[in-house]
């Protein structure tokens, strides 16, 4: 082979990288022109990319609470590409809850609410007639005096338990997770009548099988700060293994929530009808027949159970 020859070495990471480079380079002017339009309350000069997500620092509240001194009681931030109001005054909140509240009523869908139960719980559920039914039969058949009565008796001894744990222990208590855990069970006991942690799956799904301590891992997952959720170009990259901690959990919660379902069913068919609604687990299974405008799947029990 003469020495003359040219040798062209592929580079094929660069190629595929260089594309989605060049598309943001090019849309970045597009955005801050569209932003610059909008008639927005005060806000701090940002960073692209992440917006303002820098100025949050360990101690977001009172980071807020800096900033609104200095751009008033109503500040327009972005958290990466999510725009955000903050209204730090009682008169800017009661204009945002309630004056304009169906401008505001949109919900954010993180990623492990998308995983668990595809936001269909109440908490993550998007403004519309599934919503409004939840609601409808949240108020009207789970908290209400009759309910929170027969769950009297369970409350009090779910206190006082917690109460003693706390008084008998010779080691730190980190109060916030058994205030997680009387929470659960104490929700778990008004909806399907049996505490989350005498619930345990007959199929193994990890070290844990017991429905507490699915809700509990939901729970710490939520509270963590999922940069994904903010800047979705590096959600897909998953830098801090949120998915790969989610998936378990998830496939966890629905294997024990089906089990309860259709455990429940099989026991609604050997009841007479006026044992028909015992809790609000029935009272779904009962609304998830007779719904036809609003359908009501397994999925959306899980979610709403899940609350």
């Amino acid at each position: 082979m003469e020495s003359n020859d040219t040798y062209v070495y592929p580079l094929p990471s660069l190629s595929l990288a260089l594309p989605p480079f060049l598309l943001l380079c090019a849309l970045l002017p597009i955005f801050y022109l569209r932003r610059s339009r909008l008639r927005l309350p005060p806000t701090p000069r940002g960073i692209p990319i992440i917006g303002h997500l820098h100025l949050l620092g360990t101690k977001p509240h009172r980071s807020l609470s800096e900033l609104s001194k200095r751009y008033g009681p109503l500040m327009s931030l972005r958290f990466g590409s999510v725009p955000v109001i903050i209204a730090s005054s009682p008169a800017t909140a009661r204009l945002i809850l309630q004056k304009y509240d169906h401008i505001f009523a949109g919900r954010t869908r993180p990623a492990v609410a998308m995983q668990v139960d595809e936001c269909k719980n109440i908490s993550f559920s998007q403004p519309g007639p599934y919503l409004k039914l939840m609601r409808q039969l949240c108020f009207s058949e789970l908290f209400i005096n009759k309910r929170l009565e027969s769950s009297r008796s369970f409350i009090f001894n779910e206190i006082r338990h917690l109460l003693r744990e706390v008084v008998g222990s010779s080691d730190k208590v980190f109060v916030r997770e058994k205030l997680h855990e009387i929470t659960v069970s104490i929700i778990s006991r008004m909806t399907i009548s049996k505490n989350a942690k005498d619930i345990v799956s007959h199929v193994s799904v990890g070290t844990s099988n017991s429905l507490l301590s699915a809700l509990l891992e939901v729970l710490d997952l939520l509270g963590i700060f999922n940069i994904g959720d903010y800047i979705p170009l590096l959600g897909w990259m998953d830098f801090q293994g949120m998915s790969r901690r989610t998936k378990p959990v998830s496939q966890k919660l629905r294997t024990i929530f089906g089990e309860v379902i259709n455990e429940r069913r099989k026991e609604r068919q050997k009841r007479d009808s006026e044992t028909a609604d015992a809790d609000f687990l029935d009272v779904l299974l009962t609304t998830s027949s007779r719904q036809t405008e609003v359908p009501i799947t397994d999925l959306h029990i899980t979610g709403v159970l899940g609350l």
